[in-house]
């Protein structure tokens, strides 16, 4: 464990410049979210090769959405964010953002990227049956859509004419500026944080747990990952791809 600690704090150091040079550029008042994009992600899952990277990022009342993809067997046909899923992480909802797709998302292609911002005080970026069902506003279903982003409720979903209900989706996590695990156990998920993650406790038996930090993972001396646990940690920025290079 002191091995495994040591090659973090040596990790640290190599990316203390590159998290400077991030710092400069936030937004004190955004907050991230991202997602990686798959087949396997879809339910039920399949086997599209296509791959690829949602980044949501919400500042007042504008929600920014990037994402990238490439490797789809069917040509786009649109993309949405839909919410909310009755359990975090799974499931299927219906469509919450703009309807036929996002504006700005490129349509009959196998790779692309997008960039586009749009206004949530505009019923225009919603799917109407979303407003109607939350509260009938703007204001609330931008609540709602925050709420279900912040629970993990919320996913990214690329359709095709392949595989029109979604070839590659992801769920979009809260990426944290600080992250401190100091129960006794550890729930299963994958923590992301800007800037440092320091974990104690125990990852029991059975359990999944991913750790990815901009700067630092520190794991203090009561930390302890059991037999038949699956662990993975690693320095990363939030937006980046969440599996060691």
């Amino acid at each position: 464990m002191k091995e495994f600690y040591a090659y973090f704090r040596e990790l640290t150091k190599h990316f203390l410049l590159s998290v400077i040079c991030l710092v400069v550029a936030y937004d004190a008042n955004a907050q991230d979210y991202s997602a990686n994009l798959s087949g396997g992600n879809e339910s039920p899952p399949n086997a599209s090769a296509g791959t690829g990277l949602a980044v949501v990022t919400i500042v007042g009342n504008t929600m920014r959405i990037q994402a990238s993809f490439s490797g789809l067997s069917g040509m786009t046909t649109a993309a949405h964010i839909h919410a909310e899923t009755a359990v975090a992480g799974t499931g299927t909802a219906g469509v919450a953002t703009t309807t036929p797709s996002f504006v700005g998302f490129p349509a009959g292609v196998t790779s692309g990227a997008m960039d586009q911002t749009y206004d949530m005080t505009l019923a225009s970026s919603y799917n109407a049956s979303y407003i109607t069902g939350h509260g009938g506003t703007t204001a609330s279903a931008f609540e709602a859509l925050k709420a279900a982003l912040n629970e993990g409720k919320a996913y990214f979903n690329i359709h095709s004419g392949d595989y029109p209900g979604g070839e590659i989706r992801g769920f979009p996590l809260i990426c944290n500026t600080i992250i401190t695990l100091n129960q006794p156990t550890i729930p299963a998920s994958n923590y992301q944080a800007s800037n440092s993650i320091t974990a104690s406790g125990m990852i029991g038996s059975g359990s999944s747990v991913v750790f990815k930090a901009g700067s630092q993972i520190e794991l203090l001396p009561e930390f302890s990952v059991e037999n038949g646990s699956d662990f993975l940690a690693f320095i990363a920025n939030c937006s980046d791809p969440a599996a060691k290079p």
